[in-house]
């Protein structure tokens, strides 16, 4: 290749680096990183970076008991520099951009210098690549350029550089021994000398058990928890390698899966199925495929997400080499080259932007469904604001990456499931807290994501509300939907008992009654930010509901223009209607967040409903509750007041 191609390559990882920097600064700031692993990561390296070794709280006692990743360190040592999640961002997408080096080399040895400036935009494009950057965070990244220098340094045989890179990638992660395995099975077929198929091999084996072990003395539990995925296989690792010979059917029946069809044809759409004309290239993805054909996890979990990282860099081998063969004619030679000449192109280059379309950025909703408003930014900011810096902490997926940096941060949806992550055994949080950050909103978010919260013969909601009182925690702040607890707070009353009135005119709304026109008065805001609209309830529960979450949405308009819809969970907070008792009276009290400068006539009309819906990533690749419908149980005007 040329300077001048060379420059050109350079400037596309540029554009790509300058914009994912951007976009990720963006949903960094409105807390769009709600998958936990950015937090978990930051704590991490925040513990690295101050001599606390591996230690993190989130998944106590120690990060070595999720995931065994020695490169933390070195990451630690610029963290110590700039203690922001942000820089593992950052970092994230240097290595992606870092990857068109490798590859482009790749590419224009095996085809020209021209189809390698193609290969590095449609890599830049592929919505793989733009799924791994922006989801949260995950070391997997380390991967995908260091896979890619081992396919140019195979291909050059340059062996000891090839090794070395083979022996980052066996220390990336416990499972990529795997990967570094199928390499040496690779040599081994192309009949390489013994020390390019051995050596892999060996160490592979070697480090596997030993990477396995450790993770097992870190762990609370004393195990590789992500056998969990395998669960119904075996419960240790002899029973899940003996399954197939006891129970070969069924076996069979799991690989061949509508999860597994799905998910080896979205990692093929994005490369135009180009990979299966040159399957040689795919012996290294061996064990790691039949890792993800075992698991048989549902598409969109493994698609959309930091997992296809170290596919990539083989389907892009692989495609390559095919390209290479079809322009020899080393494909079908007996096919008119001009006319099929047309077809390979045009599959090669449409295949990632079609695909944008059903797995990235471009993504169609093939069903209509509408997303829960998210609780406003700026709330949300100045909520963070009443956390100190020495304060141990329990909260809500949103803060935890910006809270990351402390030695105790725990996550609320532990002790709302009840159960440590992907195990039966009870959580119970090692530390007392000094103050809960709870963003009651997200109660919409437990309900999809957990089917059933009942666990040793107490709900999600009994479990907070035990913490919040063994833990002698009371109100010291509301914003919105957001309640800051402290020891020296008040109790919560956010669904106090009242006194039912004498002259009742009730309402029925499912398994609710309303007994009274709703009070609406104006809030006094913490923040010249935003103002506060406060609507006081008085409901009487006409029988226990303990399935679902009973909400009331309430849709703003200012002098007939419609604002945004605001739900709340009826009796948002430690006390919603699923807990309430048949006949018990409850005043409620909910706080609408409306933009500083609002005048005018605000009316509010609510509608009561059970919402149904599903938790899903969006085109930012954050999670947000899609409502995909619902039972409603009827309207009512909660009242008007001019500001």
């Amino acid at each position: 290749m040329s300077r001048k191609q060379w420059l050109i390559v350079t400037g596309l990882g540029g554009i790509f680096g300058t914009t994912f920097g951007i976009l990720q600064f963006w949903k960094y700031a409105h807390f769009g990183y709600n998958g936990l692993d950015l937090g978990i990561y930051a704590q991490a390296v925040w513990s690295l970076a101050h001599g606390h070794g591996f230690a993190s709280s989130i998944h106590d006692p120690s990060y070595l008991g999720d995931h065994l990743e020695f490169w933390l360190i070195p990451i630690s040592w610029l963290y110590r520099l700039w203690s922001s999640p942000l820089l593992l961002l950052w970092l994230q997408t240097l290595l992606i951009v870092s990857s068109i080096i490798p590859l482009a080399k790749i590419a224009n040895r095996l085809a020209s210098s021209r189809v390698a400036l193609i290969t590095a935009a449609l890599f830049l494009i592929n919505p793989l690549i733009y799924n791994s950057a922006l989801y949260e965070f995950h070391g997997l990244v380390v991967v995908l350029p260091t896979a890619l220098w081992a396919i140019w340094f195979y291909l050059e045989q340059r062996y000891w550089r090839w090794l070395a890179m083979a022996l980052i990638i066996l220390v990336t992660r416990e499972d990529m021994p795997l990967l570094v395995a199928g390499l040496g099975v690779m040599a081994l077929i192309d009949r390489r000398t013994w020390r390019w198929w051995l050596p892999p091999l060996l160490m592979a084996a070697m480090w596997f058990p030993v990477a396995q072990q450790v993770i097992r003395q870190a762990n609370h539990d004393g195990l590789y928890k992500y056998l969990a995925f395998y669960q119904s296989m075996g419960t240790t690792a002899g029973q899940i390698l003996t399954y197939p010979v006891h129970h070969p059917i069924l076996f069979f029946q799991r690989i061949i899966s509508f999860n597994n069809v799905g998910t080896i044809a979205g990692l093929l759409v994005t490369f135009g199925f180009l990979p299966l004309l040159r399957p040689r290239r795919l012996w290294p993805l061996i064990f790691i495929t039949a890792q993800l054909l075992i698991g048989s996890n549902p598409p969109s979990s493994f698609l959309s997400i930091h997992y296809t990282l170290p596919f990539i860099p083989f389907l892009l081998w692989a495609s390559l080499e095919s390209w290479q063969a079809f322009s020899k004619k080393n494909i079908w030679p007996r096919l008119d080259r001009t006319g099929f000449g047309i077809i390979i192109p045009i599959i090669a280059i449409l295949s990632p932007i079609y695909s944008s379309f059903i797995l990235g950025p471009a993504e169609i909703s093939w069903t209509r469904s509408a997303t829960e408003t998210h609780t406003p930014t700026v709330v949300l900011r100045r909520a963070v604001q009443d956390v100190r810096p020495s304060d141990r902490v329990l909260t809500t997926f949103d803060f935890l990456p910006q809270l990351a940096n402390r030695t105790s941060l725990y996550s609320l949806n532990y002790v709302y499931l009840g159960r440590r992550q992907y195990s039966e055994i009870p959580y119970v949080m090692p530390t007392a807290i000094d103050v809960a950050l709870i963003d009651w909103q997200q109660l919409y978010e437990y309900q999809y994501l957990y089917k059933t919260t009942v666990f040793q013969h107490q709900s999600g909601l009994d479990r907070i509300n035990t913490v919040l009182s063994d833990q002698h925690l009371g109100v010291v702040a509301r914003y919105g939907t957001i309640t800051v607890y402290r020891r020296s707070g008040e109790p919560d009353t956010s669904a106090a008992q009242a006194v039912v009135p004498t002259k009742i005119n009730k309402k029925t709304f499912g398994t609710v009654a309303l007994l009274n026109h709703p009070l609406v008065s104006l809030g006094n805001s913490a923040s010249s930010d935003w103002k506060e609209i406060n609507i006081d309830t008085l409901w009487q529960a006409t029988e226990p509901h303990q399935d679902k979450l009973l909400s009331v949405r309430y849709d703003i308009t200012i002098d007939g223009k419609k604002l945004p819809d605001q739900p709340r969970i009826i009796g948002q907070g430690p006390q919603p209607s699923s807990e309430w008792g048949a006949g018990e009276t409850w005043q409620t009290r909910d706080i609408l967040v409306l933009p500083k400068n609002t005048r005018g006539l605000v009316t509010i009309r609510a509608t009561v409903n059970i919402p149904k819906g599903k938790y899903r990533l969006d085109r930012l690749q954050a999670f947000r509750p899609m409502l995909t419908g619902g039972k409603i149980f009827g309207t009512y005007d909660a009242g008007s007041i001019r500001l």
